[in-house]
């Protein structure tokens, strides 16, 4: 799943919603001024929302998780109607 966001946004991405840091702290570590970590996120949270709901899908299975992806994941899904089957771990 993170394989389709630029490093960019995958560093980011993983600072913020894998990592706890805000915004201002992703800023600090990566060198971005934080108008381009909110952007990097945005794009990046658009990517995996395309991703997981292509094809018209509702749910999305995770079929051996890593904690950064299920995170990520779970922080797209806030959507009404929609399902994540994770299953256990490999």
């Amino acid at each position: 799943m993170l394989a389709i966001l630029t490093d960019d946004e995958r560093a980011v991405m993983v600072l913020c919603c894998a990592q706890g840091l805000l915004h201002g702290g992703a800023s600090e570590v990566t060198g971005f001024p934080v108008g381009a970590v909110k952007s990097h996120i945005s794009r990046g949270k658009d990517k995996i929302r395309q991703a997981v709901f292509s094809g018209g899908r509702s749910t999305c299975v995770i079929p051996c998780p890593r904690t950064t992806t299920v995170v990520l994941v779970l922080a797209m899904a806030a959507v009404p109607g929609f399902t994540i089957a994770i299953q256990p771990a490999c």
